[in-house]
């Protein structure tokens, strides 16, 4: 809105400053306010823009995208826990993803710190060449990684958000196993560099990425010119942008394929515990999680942590008053909602995980007709199966 820094106390004030939007427009912050950063680094005219509702909604949709590239479960998630300048440059590379911004306006990293060498005469060896002599667990890993490759790329093109984010966590998984067994299982990964899936072969070249680029960048960079040739193009676009995105990660010095990114510190020392009575806390949860799952439907992130860390802010008042304190919300498994029962069982599910499981594995897999007709279904699902995920992968208590 501005070139200068021009500090304001509510977003409403750009408009008395600098004149209303066109109709149809929206403010975005380039950097919003996080937990890395703080309301009056946020809050200056020159890091806000006026971008239509389309646009606005497809970056929303952007940040909520997973993929093999990004050290968290979203673009959005990891950001939040990134520094302002860093932040600022990956909104400014959505833009360009988005035709907002022409890519030569898109500022170079301050932060490289790997390494894209041009590349080179290296090509990526053919499936038939990498076929000899292939250990059978190697081979299996290896189908079992282009299986889930599509499935991730299927969902996205279906608008699955299970599909997707199951595809690239299960090729995690599958790239553990394949690193067990050596560097060279890791290289077979190369027989994928040219599958007739666009998808498939972006996902090996992210892994590979690391530790060959000889032969992982000639194919990331082919996807990124040449995507608008492929016959499915809605598959290659989104390939492309993954593409772009590992590139940018890997110039960053943060692209780690395969690692699960570091546990969020959940020990929160501006957590205010509260006064309210039990049946009022409860009352409070019970509201609080059918908002979040509210915000969550209207791809409203941050709105959607705001209750999420109020609902934090409850079992911690109940975890402060007696050991068992968070045992009240028991009564809440029962409840009608989805999004309360999944939203009580997340923060009972270590303490009583024979009572607790059946029933996030229910929304999550066959719910009751009542449940899947419900408008917080689909939310609740998801979070379900994300909360199922990482109590299976021993990182529940990160959970806000």
């Amino acid at each position: 809105m501005s070139k200068e820094p021009l500090p304001f106390d509510d977003i409403s004030e750009l408009s008395e400053r600098f004149g209303p939007l066109p109709k149809g427009y929206c403010y975005r912050y380039l950097v919003p306010e996080t937990r890395a950063v703080p309301r009056e680094t946020a809050d200056v005219a020159n890091n806000v823009i006026g971008l239509p509702y389309t646009a606005d909604l497809l970056i929303k949709n952007h940040l909520d995208r997973p993929g093999d590239e990004i050290p968290g479960r979203s673009l959005g998630e990891w950001l939040d826990d990134q520094p302002a300048e860093l932040v600022r440059l990956w909104s400014l590379r959505g833009l360009s993803l988005f035709s907002i911004l022409k890519a030569s306006e898109v500022p170079v990293s301050a932060r490289l710190t790997g390494s894209v060498p041009a590349a080179g005469s290296s090509s990526p060896v053919s499936a038939r060449a990498q076929s000899i002599n292939v250990d059978p667990k190697v081979a299996e890993l290896v189908n079992n990684f282009r299986e889930q490759a599509v499935l991730q790329y299927d969902g996205e093109e279906e608008g699955s958000d299970v599909s997707t984010l199951g595809g690239v966590y299960d090729k995690k998984d599958t790239f553990e196993d394949l690193k067990a067994l050596g560097p060279n299982a890791i290289l077979a990964l190369r027989s994928l560099l040219d599958d007739a899936d666009i998808g498939v072969r972006v996902s090996a070249a992210t892994y590979l990425l690391p530790s060959a680029p000889a032969v992982a960048l000639p194919v990331l960079r082919d996807v990124i010119a040449n995507w608008p040739k492929e016959k499915n193009e809605e598959r290659a676009y989104s390939a492309e942008i993954h593409a772009k995105q590992t590139l940018w990660m890997y110039e960053d010095g943060n692209l780690q394929p395969g690692l699960d990114p570091p546990p969020r510190e959940i020990v929160r020392k501006e957590v205010k515990l509260l006064d309210d009575d039990v049946p009022t806390l409860l009352a409070k949860f019970t509201d609080f999680a059918m908002k979040a799952a509210d915000a969550d439907r209207e791809e409203d992130r941050h709105r959607a942590g705001s209750y999420m860390s109020r609902k934090f802010a409850i079992v911690a008042t109940l975890d402060a008053r007696s050991p068992d304190g968070r045992l009240a919300l028991v009564p809440l498994l029962d409840h009608s909602d989805p999004s309360v029962r999944g939203s009580a069982g997340t923060y009972l599910l270590k303490r009583m995980p024979e009572k607790v499981l059946p029933i996030l594995q229910k929304i999550r897999d066959t719910p009751d007709p009542a449940d899947k007709s419900h408008p917080r279904w689909r939310q609740a699902r998801d979070r379900a199966w994300m909360t199922l995920e990482m109590y299976k992968g021993g990182h529940l208590d990160v959970l806000p």
